[in-house]
């Protein structure tokens, strides 16, 4: 498709909505609303701007179309969603330049005994580990180290290449949903302008525990699906590159006491109150101070602040619908459908919901379109609003094609991952996450009286 047409069409057929007669409950206000945003979202789907334009778009344009003051249009960075994404960023230059990831990786393979079933596991386990000290924000230092594996075992685009990026993959983005991080605090966030619903850092967890087990199951999947052609061992070369890397630093070392204290307070902060996007902030802050000083000027600089200002952007959707009565409209025709479903079947429907609108919109753009209706609808049927959070976040992992979840391109962007792996990896991963939460999320949470 040439970038005129795509141009004519996220300007042209968004207008289509204009058309739609307004009434007393879908007001001519929610009808602009609708047109401004899907021409955003558009342009955004397609690419043809800078990222940092329609983030400053969504803000700017309901403002001048009279929908919202800006109190209303830039009331996100008085949310943690920014912040803790912002904190993440920087969090994770710090520790990736301080080496201290890099050697974790490494001393994970060898102990795995750097076999291809091996690497595999590992891999997951240094997502879990970087999603525990930088939550949310593994995926940059996770693509790295996987592409640095498959670089130091001579690996072109193969099926072994292909497990192992996956496999990478899968551990930076599945803690994310038993590790409190900004990917949550997306839905949560917006959905706090209908209800104040929290969730402290080990109540997260301990709501999400199931899924623990459930990312070895995927790993399995991946080793039995993509099963290795040629025997892989590079335990000697990774001992080399540790070796070559020498005993570990005074500064690896403060980066390890800050990391240590960082989870501390986060595992604690049911007792403090404190929420875990300021205390990421304040060791943010900390890892500067003299006497620390584990953080530099590049660790600042390096940050894609652009993905923070379209994080903010899409938020301002939510807002914004919010204020306009958009959540209250949409609710107002679910509800009596969906109350009629059962509880379970509300959830189903979220987690579909997600799922298809993928095709679309990113997860952050699903986050910020959908979870203020869907809080008000739970809040309507008595249901915690938190478990539609968590069936949207699980719905919105399930994808069918790279395109569809911005993080996975940067994985198979370093062209390692054959279409016909990723295919059969995520059909695969779509049928069994599908019955894994139905069979196992949902009573789980029922069992648990969340």
């Amino acid at each position: 498709m040439s970038r005129r047409i795509k141009w004519a069409a996220s300007l042209l057929l968004p207008l289509l909505i204009l058309l739609v007669p307004v009434s007393e409950s879908f007001t001519a206000q929610m009808r602009l609303f609708f047109v401004v945003t899907l021409i955003v979202i558009a342009v955004m789907a397609f690419e043809l701007t800078p990222m940092i334009v329609p983030s400053l778009a969504f803000p700017l344009l309901y403002i001048i179309t009279g929908l919202a003051v800006p109190k209303v249009a830039f009331s996100t960075w008085l949310t943690v969603n920014p912040w803790m994404l912002i904190g993440g960023l920087i969090m994770a230059n710090i520790l990736n330049g301080t080496g201290l990831l890099k050697r974790g990786a490494y001393w994970g393979v060898i102990k795995s005994g750097a076999t291809y079933h091996g690497i595999l596991y590992a891999l997951l386990i240094a997502g879990m580990v970087c999603n525990l000290f930088i939550p949310g924000q593994a995926l940059i230092p996770m693509a790295l180290i996987t592409y640095s594996v498959c670089q130091a075992l001579g690996l072109e685009k193969s099926r072994e290449s292909s497990g192992i990026m996956l496999a990478g993959f899968f551990g930076a983005t599945i803690p994310m949903y038993f590790f409190f991080s900004s990917h949550f605090v997306m839905f949560q966030s917006v959905g706090m302008s209908v209800a104040d619903v929290s969730v402290s850092w080990l109540g997260y967890l301990f709501h999400n525990l199931p899924v623990v087990p459930w990312a070895f199951f995927v790993v399995f999947m991946v080793s039995r699906l993509l099963k290795a052609e040629k025997e892989i061992n590079g335990k000697v070369f990774f001992q080399k590159e540790l070796e070559g890397m020498g005993p570990m630093t005074s500064r690896e070392k403060r980066a390890v006491v800050v990391c240590i204290a960082l989870v501390l307070c986060l595992v604690t902060n049911s007792l403090h109150n404190i929420q875990p996007a300021w205390i990421l902030m304040l060791f943010v802050c900390i890892s500067f101070l003299p006497g620390i000083n584990i953080g530099n000027k590049e660790s600042v600089e390096q940050v894609n602040w652009a993905f923070v200002f379209l994080s903010a952007g899409c938020m301002a959707i939510g807002e914004v619908s919010n204020a306009l009565g958009v959540g209250t409209w949409l609710s107002s025709m679910l509800v009596p459908f969906m109350s009629r479903c059962g509880n379970t079947m509300v959830l189903v429907c979220a987690w579909l919901l997600a799922f298809v609108m993928n095709f679309l919109m990113s997860p952050l753009a699903i986050a910020a379109t959908f979870s203020a209706p869907l809080t008000r609808l739970a809040m309507d049927l008595s249901i915690n609003p938190l478990m539609l959070y968590y069936s949207m976040i699980q719905g919105a992992d399930q994808i069918l094609l790279p395109y569809e979840w911005p993080y996975f391109m940067v994985f198979f962007s370093f062209g390692l991952i054959t279409m016909r792996d990723f295919f059969k990896i995520y059909s695969m991963k779509l049928a069994a996450s599908f019955l894994f939460f139905i069979l196992v999320m949902v009573p789980w949470w029922n069992l648990i009286q969340i």
